[in-house]
């Protein structure tokens, strides 16, 4: 996967590294923390880890992308690279996001505590 993230580097027309590096790195740290999360998920459930998941389609869609560069080059790539990096990571946090609240979700229903709920607190009345 690393490999992957450097080539769409390596062959962006745009530099994307150049001109925008915080959201590349950003979008590395949302892939990873949702590879990270995953892999602890199946250490504690004792699940065999399965590293593929639907987050690297986009990533074979961006190389491709790069790839179109020369083909094109009265206007650049056939998708524009940064709406592609800003897609690519709002749906990278949205999956990071999705699997946090859901494994929030499941361990609050399995052991009957609550959560991001504060309960009311009943207030003596005076006598």
């Amino acid at each position: 996967r690393l490999v992957s993230r450097s080539w769409w580097l390596l062959v962006s027309p745009s530099d994307l590294l150049s001109s925008r590096p915080r959201t590349f790195l950003l979008l590395l740290g949302f892939l990873f923390a949702n590879q990270v999360a995953r892999l602890i998920l199946a250490h504690l459930c004792q699940e065999p880890f399965n590293p593929g998941n639907g987050m690297l389609l986009p990533m074979v869609l961006a190389i491709c992308n790069a790839h179109t560069a020369p083909w094109f080059q009265y206007r650049g790539c056939l998708i524009n690279e940064e709406a592609l990096l800003l897609t690519y990571l709002a749906a990278a946090f949205l999956s990071w996001a999705h699997l946090a609240y859901s494994v929030i979700q499941d361990f609050k229903r399995q052991l009957g505590i609550a959560c991001f709920s504060i309960p009311p607190v009943e207030v003596p009345l005076p006598v």
